[in-house]
């Protein structure tokens, strides 16, 4: 995390502003897991002051990928609520429709990138008619992916 990422909060509650990716091939959705997290989630990472939820979007997916994806429309705020440990975290997420150049190296089933700080991720496509299978936060999500609505829609998350 930078001194300008848009976080704050105390050892029991922090507010995050997230951004992320809903990129889509065919009938498959790209996810991503973090280091040896039991969950996975749509690729993306948090703000920073200043930036638009769009370039924020790209500096996360370029950061982390090290490939660069054009920003469709915004797809869905999310208002995310939920707990690691002890610490309750509230999230606003914009998510965005995003693809790749269509020779990137980003349509491979799995492959890996890495946080800032070294922690590996794991990329996968997944079909979507699986995702209730899998378990992806927050959990709406699941069915959300199966009719991605042609206006932003707003959901409250609870986790």
């Amino acid at each position: 995390m930078t001194s300008t990422t848009i976080q704050f909060g105390d050892e029991e509650r922090q507010f995050l502003y997230r951004t992320a990716a809903v990129a889509l091939n065919g009938d498959l959705v790209l996810l991503q897991r973090i280091g040896d997290a039991k969950f996975w989630c749509l690729p993306g990472g948090r703000m920073e002051m200043g930036e638009t939820a769009e370039a924020g979007l790209k500096r996360e997916l370029r950061e982390e990928t090290g490939m660069e994806a054009d920003i469709g429309r915004l797809v869905w705020v999310i208002e995310n609520f939920y707990g690691q440990g002890s610490l309750r975290l509230h999230e606003i997420g914009l998510y965005f429709l995003v693809r790749f150049e269509p020779t990137s190296s980003a349509y491979k089933q799995e492959w890996t990138g890495q946080e800032e700080d070294g922690t590996e991720l794991t990329f996968r496509w997944w079909p979507v008619a699986d995702l209730v299978r899998v378990n992806l936060l927050p959990e709406m999500l699941r069915r959300a992916l199966r009719e991605v609505p042609n206006a932003p829609e707003y959901h409250i998350a609870v986790e």
